[in-house]
């Protein structure tokens, strides 16, 4: 049986702002997310989530966040990152 995401998104959050974060950026719930999962996996041999993880040039991402994230939690913002080239990502 899996735990639902926005569970874990949600303690996500609870978590950091415990710890004096305001706001994490999409790219930053998902690596932490993709970290929950493999902490997990690591400890108990099975899989907590039904994400589909597909590792891509900048790290592991599951399409399912993308609605997710982009619909069910709005408020979840955008990271800036600047690039090398000097531009935002």
């Amino acid at each position: 049986m899996y735990i639902k995401v926005e569970d874990i998104i949600l303690q996500i959050f609870k978590e950091a702002y415990q710890k004096g974060f305001n706001k994490i950026g999409r790219t930053r719930l998902v690596k932490l997310l993709y970290l929950v999962e493999y902490e997990y996996y690591k400890q108990k041999r099975e899989r907590l989530t039904a994400l589909k993880w597909l590792f891509h040039h900048y790290g592991p991402f599951a399409h399912e966040l993308t609605e997710l994230v982009n619909g069910k939690l709005a408020l979840v913002e955008e990271e800036e990152r600047e690039l090398d080239s000097g531009g935002i990502a």
